[in-house]
């Protein structure tokens, strides 16, 4: 058994990722970077640990940035992995937000439906004006139109797993205004209990059964205010257990997150152990019209609110871009530099995602077309699965050196 009571892991360690190459012959190495005396990552380690024993622990993972995420290839990935990791863990889906209803792409192995006239707001593309914002920080809310002809506002969403079998979950946080006899639950297990959350930010749902088509009616009345911002569907179970939340936004800027808020309720929610941040490369396609300064302004604004949860957070740098555009490539630098500066000055960890995507990619066998999209931004499904590997092969590879460093 280990000594769960050593020393605090010290952090000067950089942890490696070795990157398994289709070419059988060749390897890589990146690495991610963790400040000294990061209290965050020795918990996050705990709880693997635990799970790792096969113990009563929930371990939950935040993923946020723009259209990489939003495509959910790379939260599928991590959810593959970690079950190949803890076969034996159950797991959650964890969000589920409005992106078809508010006219933008839905994440893969996710199926949203609706009926009715809605007005959207996307934290990258404010279509519609809230007079009363939502408190939860999901970055997408919408809103039934109650002037159209069509009297039925419904949504219904069912969430997969890598497996692709359906989520199933006996428990819901449903985020919305809506007062009890503005909505009700038409899923396919009866409703047992719906308790409000504080500031009308929501409800908690109780089933009698888990269900796995999670159905909301909305019943506005003409003038009214109603909105509907997601809901998340990781319900608590007895054993080891994980959750991959994905908070994305085709689009995504530094400057579109630090006007969001609500985070310190949305994270109350979440209680992440681990946070992912992928940003900045939609920031760096302004090349030399980057304004660094209020970049790192807005980027701070964010991760002050994500350290209030005590999560571990990875910063990481852009994915590399195949256009050869050095506007592009110094703006992406230039952010590198903050992002590693930013991550050491306040306990965070930091990760050239660039370069090892970079390593990963070139010792392939396979093409660029196999891992680029035609834009030379985006990835194929298969760029994004192998970087999903990538990136939670660094995870495991930091959990594997600390649990060596713990050794009696």
């Amino acid at each position: 058994m280990r000594n769960r009571h050593a020393l605090p892991f010290s952090c000067l360690l950089v942890l490696s990722v070795l990157v398994t190459p289709f070419c059988a012959s060749a390897q890589s190495t990146a690495s991610w970077e963790v400040p000294d005396q990061c209290a965050a990552f020795d918990k996050l380690y705990h709880k693997m640990e635990a799970i790792d024993q096969e113990e009563d622990a929930t371990l939950v993972v935040l993923y946020i940035g723009g259209s990489h995420v939003q495509a959910g290839w790379m939260g599928h990935g991590l959810r593959r992995e970690l079950a190949a990791w803890a076969p034996n863990a159950q797991q959650s889906r964890g969000m589920m937000l409005p992106y078809r209803i508010a006219e933008t792409n839905t994440p893969t192995h996710f199926r949203t439906e609706f009926t009715g006239a809605w007005q959207s707001h996307i934290c990258t593309r404010n279509t519609a004006p809230l007079t009363q914002p939502s408190p939860i920080a999901t970055g997408i809310t919408v809103l039934p139109e109650t002037d159209s002809n069509q009297d039925t506002h419904w949504i219904q969403h069912v969430g997969y797993f890598p497996d692709s079998s359906r989520v199933k979950s006996s428990e819901l946080t449903l985020w919305t205004n809506a007062t009890k006899n503005q909505w009700k639950w038409t899923g396919n297990s009866k409703l047992k209990a719906a308790t409000p959350l504080p500031n009308m930010g929501g409800w908690h749902i109780e089933l009698a059964q888990p269900a796995d088509t999670f159905s909301i009616e909305f019943i506005p009345e003409l003038g009214s205010n109603i909105w509907y911002a997601g809901m998340d569907a990781s319900a608590p179970v007895s054993g080891p257990s994980y959750t991959v939340h994905e908070w994305g936004h085709n689009g995504l800027r530094a400057s579109h997150i630090s006007e969001i808020e609500g985070w310190e309720e949305l994270l109350k929610t979440l209680r992440p152990d681990l946070i992912f941040i992928g940003m900045g490369l939609n920031d760096a396609m302004d090349g030399s019209h980057l304004n660094m300064e209020q970049f790192q302004s807005n980027y701070a604004k964010l991760t002050h609110a994500l350290r209030r949860s005590k999560a571990a957070i990875v910063l990481m740098t852009n994915t590399p871009v195949l256009q050869h555009k050095p506007a592009v490539t110094s703006a992406s630098t230039a952010i590198k530099k903050f992002l590693r500066d930013h991550a050491s000055a306040h306990d965070m960890g930091f990760w050239d995602m660039g370069m090892a995507v970079h390593l990963a990619r070139i010792e392939a066998s396979e093409g660029l077309d196999q891992w680029y999209k035609p834009d030379g931004i985006h990835f194929t499904e298969f760029g994004y699965t192998r970087i999903s590997e990538v990136l939670f092969g660094a995870w495991k590879n930091g959990y594997s050196t600390w649990s060596k460093s713990i050794q009696p």
